[in-house]
């Protein structure tokens, strides 16, 4: 019994563990096939980022972007890119290196990145916030 305690310790604290001083990237995952979600971005920015867009990602690059074909000649091409799954879950992790003074984090039930964020980095700034909400996530 002692046995089996102490085993769900070890696993239970390696889950939950958040990394060493490294900033050792704990949100990684590899999305490198076909997938599809929806966004909504908070913050204070332009409607055609803020959303909600409908993505769809192949091999890792956003190829549909609200029902439309993208590609690198697209005037909003690095828009778009940035609303790839692992662009967002780069521009979360770098906000909580900040140590955010207000930070709301869920993740995905199934798949466990980060499907819904918000964070307020400094109080005393105005339109600084930022976060995100994924929904409709499917592997196609």
């Amino acid at each position: 019994m002692k046995v089996l305690f102490s085993a769900l310790i070890i696993v239970t604290f390696s889950l939950f563990s958040c990394g060493d001083s490294n900033n050792e990237n704990i949100f990684s995952l590899d999305f490198s096939g076909t997938y599809s979600y929806s966004v909504i971005i908070s913050c204070f920015c332009t409607s055609d980022y803020v959303g909600p867009n409908a993505i769809k990602i192949e091999d890792g690059i956003v190829t549909k972007y609200n029902g439309q074909d993208i590609s690198a000649s697209d005037s909003n091409y690095n828009l778009v890119q940035s609303l790839g799954l692992d662009d967002l879950i780069l521009q979360a992790e770098k906000i909580i290196d900040q140590n955010p003074v207000r930070k709301t984090i869920e993740y995905h039930p199934i798949y466990g990145f980060i499907s819904e964020c918000f964070f307020d980095v400094d109080e005393q700034i105005a339109d600084e916030e930022w976060g995100y909400t994924i929904t409709d996530f499917e592997v196609l």
